[in-house]
């Protein structure tokens, strides 16, 4: 509110149109990008989505303003802690070429869990908050087709109670294929990325995202919408080369659902077999991101 004006200590000339000024309001977010040298996203698809309307939350204009100086660098991941071939939350290692410690993985998360020991069913995972950003809703919609199909789904998260509540009633429902731990557990959340075969992150935006990251490590196929860094990070079948996900092509449980089909038609088949060899041998440590902010730095100097 403007009443905080004398607060800042700052010159009435700097509250202008092109800097802190937002509606008769103070806005310090729109000052830092109007003053700014270069402002960064931590994907390029999320620096050209908050440059409209349902993205830019009323700074779109200003975003598209200053467009030549707005780019986007993904996040990187801590290749040693998320490693399967070390990681010391895990049943056992494994590595792209050595599966055969992600199968016990799976067992082992299956018992943890205290799901129905079947080798054969698509586990899917989810580690999220439950809010409706990402996609839990969905989620939720979509579970009792997954074990109609023959599969299974653990969730790890917490949030929102409409959604805690709706999980809890599935777990209660179907005790053999639905497994939850309401809150977080980091070794839990390495054992799911390990021991699942498919990962859900239907965000409805995800700036960058890393839960991404972390399941194509641990050969996971992740399920994500067109959206933020999960558009520049997962390459589903028919976008390119070497693709290591499954693209849910519609915002909507209607469009997960049909995503999920896919992921369990997929199961077991030599196509699964080869995109988990490509998701496995992604890089995304901050080796290359941090060379970009390197680059970017030396453009502002010069």
């Amino acid at each position: 509110d403007i009443s905080f004006w004398p607060a800042l200590f700052l010159p009435q000339e700097l509250f202008t149109a092109d800097c802190l000024e937002y509606y008769g309001h103070i806005n310090v977010m729109k000052a830092g990008i109007s003053l700014s040298n270069a402002v960064t996203t931590v994907s390029p698809a999320y620096a050209a989505e908050i440059r409209r309307p349902e993205f830019g939350f009323g700074l779109d204009g200003l975003l598209s303003a200053v467009s030549h100086k707005l780019s986007g660098i993904i996040n990187g991941i801590d290749p040693q802690i998320w490693n399967p071939q070390t990681d010391p939350h895990i049943a056992a290692q494994f590595s792209a070429g050595d599966l055969a410690g992600k199968a016990s993985c799976k067992q082992a998360l299956q018992r943890e869990l205290q799901l129905e020991d079947r080798p054969d069913a698509p586990l899917f995972g989810m580690i999220s908050r439950m809010v409706a950003q990402k996609g839990c809703d969905m989620v939720l919609d979509i579970i009792p087709g997954i074990i109609a199909s023959g599969g299974q789904v653990i969730v790890l998260g917490s949030g929102e109670p409409i959604y805690e509540n709706r999980l809890r009633e599935l777990a209660n429902s179907y005790p053999a294929s639905v497994g939850m731990h309401l809150g977080y557990n980091d070794g839990l959340a390495h054992r799911i990325e390990a021991g699942a075969d498919f990962f859900l992150m239907p965000s409805r935006f995800e700036p960058c995202g890393l839960n991404q990251m972390f399941s194509m490590r641990y050969g996971t196929l992740p399920l994500v919408t067109p959206v933020g860094g999960l558009l520049d990070t997962v390459t589903a079948p028919g976008e390119g080369d070497s693709p290591c996900g499954l693209r849910i092509l519609e915002t909507s449980a209607h469009g997960l659902w049909l995503c999920a089909e896919h992921a369990i038609d997929l199961y077991g088949r030599e196509e699964f077999w080869r995109m988990q060899q490509n998701a496995m041998r992604r890089d995304f440590s901050w080796d290359t991101s941090a060379r970009e902010y390197l680059d970017l730095y030396r453009h502002i100097l010069n």
